[in-house]
């Protein structure tokens, strides 16, 4: 049943017909093929910086969605999303794919009689997107190894530079740790160093996941011990070890909408595939774990998994934020939507478009469940919600006219060419056959339209007789061609006759008349019945054409019109229609339905549609040429590449490039169509350019004294020529790894630098000197020089020329030094009275710059006279240094006035002595004032005699070698004359003089008359000699008139005291200044003393001690915007260590007394917030400044080690220091955990 509810014309399209008029809009441009990302879109907290939205053809689809008169448009989508701000390099794409769906009605467009998918008012909601999948996911293993990536090289120098990352340090130095290893217990320093070269396997970092809520984080690390000294009985272990091992971090990963979760917090740490380093220092470690039963393997593996877990543990949970399916299907939608709303509708049926005769009063459209109803002109009781299905099986539209419109067309076809009733009857000839038709009708039937009707032959039989017959016949319709278009594009609606025309003649006629009839109704040219036909096709063409738009086609000669197109030519925005219908033509009492398939040809058909494609990602390395090649081409296409290095764009299909640096960079490549029609497309590749780690060259081989301080230059290259490199050099000794200070430049086409360190070799031997740089990706290089150390003798001071006397036993000490520290050393002495050498006792330090000592010996010397002792010390190597002393034994000449006199001009002189006066006053003829007695005598047979007369010091002297510093006692007896007894006075100069009124003489008097008496005095010795002087004096207050006095002196006795100076206590070669244990709230001022340190603040402002948060713990002095320290005395090195919690990184500098900067250091925000080191090495520092000012940083403690004092020998003045400058100078790196 046809049955269009009122309407004059209906047209149904299927779904089919939906899709392909979307594919072409597609093809044309009317629905976008490509849609660019914006940037600064948010997506979740992130930000967008590009990247585009392409809709394949093959991904397009539509149906009809009955519910809102309308239809679900599907856009599968490819989409790459570029992030302006990712979290990890390889998420700055995102590569995924979607589905749009679109729910808009279909219905007239606005002030028009078209039809289309209506756009306009489109709500958002309408507009649903379907990501697959996570769109991170897939890159997970790869986001998670490069967010450790990223940590690691927070760790190095400058500080962090990816905000919102833990920072995983470099390196660490610890000092004077205790280990127990069994029995035995050592102390010992610690270098730690972690790695991540990520083209060395062996020194990557590794990130796997055991399963979907773990992480394994594999860390190669480095572990070297120097300065190993045993405690009590504990074995000596060989100095220096190491191990190479990894720390195996075993992190829960959760995985939440919108990030991934490491929580560090929980992290469980142990030591996998520990070896012994290459080299001496891994020999020393395999002999070390064997001699200790393999327990110090054991006690290595509990060190580093502890100090792997309170690193990691501290970095507390740490999430990676990434954009969530939601976040990005969001932002799809809002794009989408966007777009659909600003193009309008999407045309499905325009009659107006094409320029054809479109008569329609009015349009409406229904959708159902199978087809889209569009209803021509409205009768009064129309209902398009009644109008059926009426689209044949297989076929993809029909046209319904209904029966009153099409007996209508017949009708008015019939009057407009003379057929009507009222035009009856009409004669109509056939070859010589003429008829009067006098009743005509036509009708519709099931598949026919039926003609019936009588008609007159006149004339029939004899030329004279009219004959009578009433005549029906049944004709239906189809299209020629049948399914396609002639050469014109459309068809021809064509009549077919079904079966023969039934007769109603008059019984008479014979058979011959019956066929005249039958050629007069049906054949031939001017038949009725194509007559009549011809002119029923011309109006139900006709018909549809007016009320669809439809192009038809008119017979050039006739007029008439021969056919039509099956759907208007024209379809708004997007191209050509291509409707054919198929046979059969539906025909029934109530209507006529014909029915097609449909193609739509977009404008730009010839328009070639090519998306750009990158290729994928690249991997390539640094400094070497890299091809980026388009991944699809045209002849007609031209294409340009952005590297995404900050390079310029090259208008090239394939571009040849090098990258200057490594990393991770976001390629974009553009193709673009010419023409009407063509569209410009992007496409996005990640680029991996791999570093290649530095050359370097240690430097030639060396030959150098024991403790020769040599500057050691080592040169490095790196194609990387934007990137900083920090350097350390092992000197092949058991000397700690020191930083070496980097001067570079940043010049195409590589990075030059150069390395500087200082040292001295304690030992003699060979040593394998290693360099080592590590650039700021963690690619290292290293290289190794042969040092080969001389052995240089001791040099030995056998100290001043010395005197010694009967019975005193000389201690002889010659001191040395050694420029081999590390040297030991025997000594002896043999004094050059043919005695024979004698070992020495050797007593010495071993503190670089050089050992010193001393060689100790006693010995007597009975007999007076001159000898020459030599010390010889002999090194551990041979080498032998010696000196010489002169060593005189002397005696008081002539002390028991026995050996002689000699007459003076005051009288009798003993021999060997001085007399005072010197001479009798002139014109005297008085008595001698010295006189040789021989017997008042104390013991022997001869006495010195002295006689004063008033006012008078009469005396005799004699200067004696002395050894400054020595005591010395010098005793004499005396005797005084009992009738006139005067003073007897000895005395003694220690300095030396001659002048007997010296201030410096030290005198003893003595008045006893009765007996032979002593007088003793006791000196230290301030020169090479002491002089003695034996005195008679008369005291003031005697009368002159008395007549002279006399004194006698015998046996002087000389004893020596050699000073005894027990060594004074060694200063302290290490002190520290301790704010760990201080009380909170301890106030200081700008300037203070502590613990032999000074402290000032360059801010004039008081600092005070506080309260450390978790994870750290005690207490600690607030630094501000800094603080300067001055140890006690020069130091060799300066520990510092700090609680570094926020803000950008502390420096550090080192300066001697002239203001040189010895070192400097830097360290950066620690995280997780726990103490860190850095060491400033020397010699010679008086200051350290550490410039606070931009930090959150805490003072823990400062450790000075002092310069090693000079021991007594040559003197030299002492010059006071001045205070340093302050030193402001930034530079590289101390030590500690560091990068």
């Amino acid at each position: 049943m046809i049955d269009t509810h009122g309407f004059d014309v209906v047209i149904q399209a299927t779904p089919a017909v939906l899709r392909k008029a979307l594919r072409a809009a597609w093809k044309s441009g009317s629905v976008p093929q490509y849609l660019a990302i914006g940037a600064g879109l948010d997506l979740g907290g992130h930000t967008t910086s590009g990247g585009q939205l392409e809709i394949p053809a093959h991904q397009l689809d539509a149906e009809l969605v009955p519910t809102i008169d309308g239809c679900r448009l599907s856009f599968g989508l490819v989409v790459q999303v570029t992030l302006a701000d990712p979290p990890v390099p390889s998420a700055q794409l995102l590569d995924l794919t979607a589905t749009v769906r679109a729910q808009a009605p279909i219905g007239p467009l606005p002030d028009s009689r078209d039809v289309g998918v209506r756009f306009d008012g489109l709500p958002r909601g309408a507009v649903g997107v379907t990501v697959t999948g996570d769109p991170t996911i897939g890159k997970l293993d790869q986001i998670l190894a490069e967010y450790v990536h990223l940590a690691y090289r927070n760790g190095g120098p400058g500080g962090p530079p990816h905000p919102g990352v833990p920072a995983l340090p470099h390196e660490r130095d610890d000092t004077g740790q205790r280990f127990s290893f069994g029995a035995g217990s050592y102390t010992l320093d610690t270098h730690l160093e972690i790695y991540d070269d990520q083209s060395q396997p062996a020194y990557r970092i590794e990130v796997t996941r055991p399963d979907s809520g773990t992480a394994l984080i594999s860390v190669p690390c480095y572990l070297r011990i120097c300065h190993v000294d045993g405690i009590g009985p504990a074995p000596v272990l060989a100095d220096p070890m190491a191990v190479e091992a990894r720390l195996e971090i075993l992190v829960r990963l959760e995985t939440s909408p919108g990030a991934y979760t490491l929580r560090f917090d929980t992290a469980e740490v142990t030591v996998a595939r520990l070896t012994a380093a290459t080299g001496l220092e891994g020999t020393h470690y395999t002999l070390n774990n064997s001699g200790l039963f393999g327990l110090l393997e054991g006690g290595l593996r509990t060190w580093l998994a502890e100090q792997g877990t309170a690193l990691v543990q501290g970095f507390g949970p740490c999430g990676v934020p990434v954009p969530t399916a939601g976040q990005i299907e969001s932002m799809i939608g809002d794009l989408f939507h966007a777009d659909l709303a600003g193009r309008g509708f999407l045309a499905l049926w325009t009659p107006e478009a094409g320029g054809e005769l479109f008569a329609a009063r009015d349009v409406a459209t229904r959708v159902g469940a199978q087809s889209l109803t569009i209803a021509v002109n409205a009768g009064p009781d129309a209902d398009i919600a009644a109008i059926a299905h009426l689209v044949p099986y297989g076929r993809e539209f029909a046209l319904a006219v209904p029966g009153p419109v099409l007996r209508a067309g017949i009708d008015a076809a019939r009057s407009h060419h003379g057929w009507a009733d009222s035009d009856l009857p009409r004669r109509v000839e056939q070859d010589d056959t003429r008829a009067d038709v006098r009743e005509l009708d036509l009708i519709l039937t099931d598949g026919a339209i039926r003609m019936t009707g009588t008609l007159t032959v006149v004339d029939a039989i004899l030329g004279c007789v009219d004959v009578d017959a009433g005549f029906r016949s049944e004709v239906g319709l189809r299209w020629h061609p049948d399914g396609g278009a002639d050469d014109d594009g459309v068809q021809t609606l064509e009549c077919q006759v079904i079966g023969e025309p039934e007769l109603d003649p008059e019984r008479s006629a014979a058979f011959w008349l019956i066929a005249t009839i039958l050629a007069v109704v049906s054949w031939g040219a001017g038949s009725i019945l194509i007559g009549i036909l011809v002119v029923v096709v011309a109006a139900l063409v006709a018909g549809i054409a007016a009320n669809t738009g439809a192009a038809k086609l008119v017979d050039p000669t006739s007029g008439t019109i021969r056919g039509i197109a099956g759907w208007p030519a024209e379809l708004a925005r997007i191209g050509r229609v291509r409707a054919v219908f198929h046979n059969p033509v539906t025909i029934q009492p109530d209507g006529l339905v014909v029915a097609g398939d449909f193609e739509v040809e977009s404008s730009y058909a010839e328009t070639p549609v090519r998306a750009a494609r990158g290729g994928g990602s690249y991997t390539g390395t640094t400094g070497s040429p890299l091809t980026l090649t388009a991944g699809q081409t045209d002849p007609v296409a031209r294409y340009r590449w952005w590297p995404g290095d900050g390079s310029p764009a090259v208008n090239a299909r394939d571009l040849s490039h090098t990258y200057a640096a490594s990393g991770v960079y976001l390629a974009e490549h553009c193709l673009t169509v010419p023409g009407p029609g063509g569209a410009t497309s992007h496409n996005y590749a990640l680029v991996y350019v791999a570093n290649v780690p530095p050359t370097v060259d240690a430097g030639p081989d060396l030959v150098v004294d024991q403790g020769e301080l040599v500057t050691l230059v080592g040169r490095f290259s790196d194609l990387e020529w934007t990137g900083s490199h920090v350097t350390s050099w092992n000197f092949g000794d058991a000397s700690s790894i020191e930083p070496g200070a980097v001067a570079e430049t940043h010049t195409p086409p590589r990075a030059e630098g150069t390395s500087t360190a200082r040292h001295a070799w304690c030992d003699d031997g060979v040593y394998e000197v290693t360099l080592r740089v590590r650039d700021h990706n963690g690619g290292m290089a290293s290289d190794t020089r042969l040092v080969t150390v001389r052995n240089v003798s001791p040099t030995v001071d056998a100290g001043p020329d010395l005197f010694t006397y009967p019975g005193t036993v000389l201690t002889l000490t010659a001191t040395f030094s050694d420029p081999g520290w590390c040297d030991t050393h025997t000594a002896t002495w043999s004094f050059g009275d043919r005695t024979g050498a004698i070992p020495a006792v050797v007593t010495e330090t071993h503190q670089a710059p050089a050992s010193r000592g001393t060689a100790v010996a006693a010995h007597r010397y009975p007999d007076g006279g001159t000898f020459l002792a030599r010390c010889t010390v002999v090194d551990d190597n041979g080498g032998t240094g010696s000196a010489e002393v002169v060593i005189r034994a002397i005696d008081v000449v002539n002390r028991h006035f026995e050996d002689g006199f000699a007459q003076r001009g005051t009288g009798a002189v003993a021999l060997g002595w001085e007399p005072y006066p010197r001479s009798s006053p002139p014109g005297t003829n008085a008595a001698p004032r010295h006189t040789a007695s021989t017997f008042v005598v104390h013991g022997g047979r001869r006495a010195q005699g002295l006689q004063v007369g008033a006012r008078e010091r009469v005396g005799v002297y004699q200067r004696i070698g002395a050894n400054p510093d020595w005591s010395y006692q010098v005793t004499a007896w005396y005797d005084l004359d009992q009738a006139r007894p005067g003073t007897a006075r000895l005395g003694v100069d220690p300095a030396g003089g001659d002048d007997p009124g010296a201030a410096t003489i030290v005198w003893s008097d003595g008045t006893a008359s009765e007996r032979w008496s002593p007088l003793t005095v006791r000196v230290v010795a301030r020169a090479a000699a002491i002089t003695v002087f034996l005195e008679a004096y008369r005291p003031e207050g005697r009368d002159p008139a008395a007549g002279a006095e006399r004194v006698w002196f015998d046996d002087v006795e000389l004893l020596a005291a050699q000073p005894y100076c027990p060594p004074a206590p060694p200063p302290p070669t290490e002190v520290e200044l301790d704010f760990g244990a201080r009380g909170r709230g301890t106030q200081f001022p700008p300037e203070w003393s502590d613990q032999g340190f000074f402290l000032r603040t360059p801010d004039g402002a008081g600092r005070a001690v506080v309260a450390l948060e978790p994870p750290a713990s005690g207490t600690a002095l607030r630094l501000g915007l800094g603080l300067v320290l001055r140890p006690p005395r020069p130091a060799e090195r300066i520990v510092v260590t700090l609680l570094h919690t926020g803000g950008r990184p502390l420096s550090l500098s080192a300066v001697d007394a002239a203001g040189n900067i010895r070192d400097r250091a830097q360290l950066p925000p620690a995280s997780p917030a726990l103490p860190a080191g850095a060491v400033l090495t020397g010699p010679g520092i008086v200051a350290v400044r550490i410039d606070g000012r931009g930090a959150e940083a805490f003072l823990i403690r400062c450790r000075a080690v002092l310069d090693t004092p000079v021991l007594p020998g040559p003197r030299e003045p002492i010059h006071p220091v001045a205070a340093p400058p302050s030193p402001d100078t930034p530079g590289g790196y101390g030590r500690g955990w560091r990068g």
